[in-house]
């Protein structure tokens, strides 16, 4: 080699005659001047020696001296490379993972949040803590977990209303529906039906669409989320008539000012209702489904109690993370999830909720989303409702 790199060509030496590398720190020894180390080559000496190939040996010294000082940094940067790699999939969970629910307590999203943490504890031996972070129809808390880090310590309760519906009645939302998530797995499905309050004159559904069309434009639903509003909108729409639409903060709220007699009716899912039917303040007219609920199963669907149509309005819950969770870390809690609804005891539970069970891999549970999201956006255009 009779040529060495630029980088390598040492820095002049000002006064030095010529260029040099800047030798180190000469002392005295016996009252004469000297190298720190006997026998080093000086920079004078290395600026007139060459090696065999013709190389200055100024040029092999200056080498000698850059290589030796990275070599000193390698075990920094090692540490420090070790220290920002992210756990590998094999050591998660090494710490509490939170599982943030974007509705409020009481809800169901909030029951199935709970019921997940706790298997998944008993099976990964960490804690798993639900956080609700409810609010502006659930973008809060789903827009805090798009934004986590994606190292599979911050996860979401995923539902139709956030994932399926919010993105049709909204101009933008601050993430997307799809793209910033990884699904996990799907825990389960749940039908909504209508309720109205307990003490109206209506026993049944066809009574209850005479009555709001007798009363058109005093009849007001509640409602805590997309559902509930598309449900309220397209019977508005089949009835030929106009309600008083009645937003809430939470369908625990809604459905104790609809007992309470402040509105007259609402969409809700069957599993966050049933105490207040159970108490007698809400009476349940239908189900709108195609099939009957199995936790409610004398109770008719919408087509059969009325003949109306178009009202297929089920919800899901699943649990996915912000995108790029590493794919082993998805694997251990789609695994999770599927060991738990293999047990009878959570199908049962699930059941007296009024849910159906659901599992399968991320990928299918991915592909249902986005069924979801297309099947609720030409229900969303049918209710024709105002962007927000």
């Amino acid at each position: 080699m009779d040529r060495l790199p630029a980088c390598w060509a040492p820095r002049p030496v000002p006064g030095g005659g010529g260029s040099a590398i800047r030798s180190r720190p000469r002392v005295r020894r016996n009252g004469r001047r000297t190298s720190l180390a006997e026998g080093t080559i000086t920079r004078r000496s290395a600026a007139k020696s060459t090696t065999k190939g013709g190389i200055p040996m100024i040029y092999i010294l200056d080498f000698v001296r850059r290589t030796a000082r990275a070599l000193c940094l390698l075990p920094a940067i090692f540490a420090l490379a070790s220290w920002s790699m992210p756990a590998s999939a094999q050591d998660w969970p090494d710490r509490p993972v939170h599982l943030i629910v974007s509705f409020g307590a009481g809800t169901a999203s909030d029951i199935m949040a709970r019921m997940i943490a706790n298997d998944l504890q008993q099976q990964f031996k960490k804690p798993f803590i639900v956080e609700n972070k409810p609010g502006a129809d659930g973008l809060i808390g789903t827009e805090y977990v798009a934004r986590s880090k994606p190292d599979g310590y911050t996860l979401l309760l995923s539902s139709g209303t956030i994932q399926s519906i919010n993105p049709h009645l909204y101009k933008k939302l601050p993430f997307d529906p799809i793209a910033d998530f990884s699904p996990m797995g799907l825990l389960c499905t749940l039908p909504y039906m209508l309720t109205i309050n307990a003490k109206l004159p209506a026993k049944n559904l066809k009574e209850f669409m005479a009555y709001a069309k007798q009363n058109a434009g005093k009849i007001s639903y509640a409602y805590s989320n997309g559902p509930g509003q598309v449900g309220g909108e397209l019977l508005a729409k089949a009835l030929g008539v106009k309600f008083i639409a009645v937003p809430y903060k939470s369908s625990p709220q809604a459905m104790t000012d609809v007992q309470g007699g402040h509105e007259s009716f609402m969409f809700t899912d069957v599993s966050s209702s049933k105490p207040f039917i159970q108490s007698g303040g809400l009476r349940p007219l239908a189900i709108a489904s195609t099939s009957r609920s199995t936790l409610l199963p004398n109770l008719p669907t919408m087509e059969e109690a009325s003949g109306l149509k178009h009202f297929d309005m089920i919800t899901w819950v699943g649990v996915s993370g912000p995108a790029g969770v590493p794919e082993g870390i998805v694997a251990k809690v789609n695994s999770g999830i599927n060991k738990m609804l293999s047990r009878p005891n959570v199908v049962k539970t699930l059941a007296d909720l009024g849910a159906e069970k659901g599992g399968g891999t991320p990928d299918q549970f991915k592909a249902f989303m986005k069924q979801q999201l297309d099947l609720w956006g030409k229900k969303v255009k049918e209710a024709n409702i105002p962007l927000k």
